[in-house]
């Protein structure tokens, strides 16, 4: 009966929909030995946990499918309960219902913390695993994860302590950036990291303003992507205010304009995943395009400093996107275009030329990833003023234009800087 009682107890506290389970865990569930004779034979892992973080022997004990749960231990599958219910010992803790210490035990103290979180739900206190307070809790550590993740910048959706595409592909971004191994359950050792990352924020936000360097690679990070923080200087202008305000509306994060907090992590991921687009198209493995500093990255961007006689260090940074995009310029160059019919430019890319087209101080309207007429006016002012074929038309070739004349923006703003720092000594 005890172990029966662990049992529910782990199926209430991560259940949810099932549509993530692999063919292994279905088969146990259903208690369909032959298949998950044949799956374990083909290599399927016995001890694999599902999305909410079901073993197949779980599942298969939950639905009293004796004979599959025997097979699956004869193969090596364990039922680990004692972590799972450190686990829960957690998620009371973090709340703030103390259990007593977190020993993977159902004691006296866990009891306790159970009783007092169904006191302040509002449900019945028995001081036992009923599904409606623990699916409450998972609710309720979700919602603190989505919170955390929000601060950092890593999620931009509602906080409503539910797992859909966006929670998890924050908690995946966040897991790469920290070197973590990618996992969707709420685990102590990731929420451990988030709260790390939280309070280092804290003290970067505590730090006094950027000095002059920092802020002029700052401004030159939002030149890259397209925003207009002015002259490159290192002084804090109105321009580069609204440039900060703007990037951290596009990604819904606290609009400040304020050079210091924890959007400077999601500028650094959007300046390494420009990164990684470039490093791709021009023919070097980066990996996927994810904002996440991995092996493949830091390998290919070495490989492309050390092909254009950049200094070698495998780091990302505007000097280096800026290399990129010069490369990206005379690959453009020297390709002949082959008239296709084109099919409609995907809405990244629209934003893209719209940024940089707002960068240049050409009037676009809203940068929504639509092509209007007031984008289409602003693509053909600037192909006149360039002397381009004026078609008003969105495409790689007109990205690479684009990108060309902002470098030659930004060389123009730096001999400026450099005249008034003479002028001044």
């Amino acid at each position: 009966m005890k172990k029966l009682f662990y049992l529910l107890l782990l199926a209430v506290v991560l259940a949810g929909p099932q549509t993530q389970a692999g063919p292994l865990h279905e088969a146990a569930r259903a208690g369909k030995l032959g298949q998950v004779r044949q799956l374990i034979s083909k290599g399927a892992n016995v001890n694999e946990l599902d999305y909410y973080g079901f073993s197949p022997l779980l599942l298969a004990k939950l639905n009293d499918h004796d004979q599959t749960a025997k097979l699956l231990t004869s193969k090596g599958a364990s039922e680990q309960l004692e972590t799972l219910v450190r686990r829960l010992q957690f998620y009371l803790t973090e709340l703030g219902y103390s259990s007593g210490g977190i020993d993977g035990l159902l004691g006296p103290g866990t009891r306790d913390a159970i009783r007092a979180f169904q006191r302040d739900g509002n449900f019945k206190v028995t001081g036992r695993v009923e599904e409606p307070w623990v699916h409450k809790l998972h609710n309720k550590i979700l919602a603190r994860v989505q919170t955390d993740l929000k601060k950092l910048g890593f999620y931009g959706g509602e906080v409503d302590g539910l797992v859909g595409p966006a929670t998890r592909d924050s908690i995946r971004s966040f897991q790469q950036q920290a070197g973590l191994k990618i996992n969707f359950t709420p685990e102590p050792d990731w929420m451990r990291a988030i709260q790390t990352a939280l309070q280092r924020t804290s003290q970067t936000q505590s730090k006094p303003a950027l000095d002059a360097n920092a802020l002029k690679t700052l401004q030159e990070k939002l030149l890259v992507l397209g925003y207009n923080p002015g002259l490159p200087d290192g002084l804090m202008g109105s321009a580069t205010t609204q440039a900060i305000r703007d990037f951290q509306s596009r990604y819904k994060l606290s609009v400040t304009g304020q050079p210091q907090g924890e959007w400077l992590s999601v500028l650094d991921r959007e300046i390494l995943r420009t990164i990684q687009q470039q490093l791709t198209a021009q023919g070097f493995d980066a990996g996927a395009a994810d904002g996440a500093y991995g092996s493949r990255t830091e390998l290919a961007i070495r490989k492309f400093q050390q092909q254009t006689g950049l200094p070698v260090d495998g780091r990302p940074s505007a000097q280096l996107i800026s290399a990129l995009q010069k490369a990206s310029s005379r690959q453009t160059a020297s390709v002949q275009p082959i008239p296709v019919q084109q099919a409609p430019p995907k809405r990244e890319l629209i934003e893209r030329v719209q940024r940089r087209l707002h960068a240049l101080n050409y009037k676009i309207g809203d940068i929504d990833g639509q092509t209007g007429p007031a984008t289409e006016g602003a693509i053909k002012a600037f192909q006149q003023q360039q002397k381009l074929p004026v078609d008003g038309q969105i495409s790689e070739q007109l990205l690479a234009a684009l990108d060309q004349q902002l470098q030659a923006q930004q060389a123009q703003q730096a001999q400026q800087a450099q005249a008034q720092q003479a002028q001044q000594a």
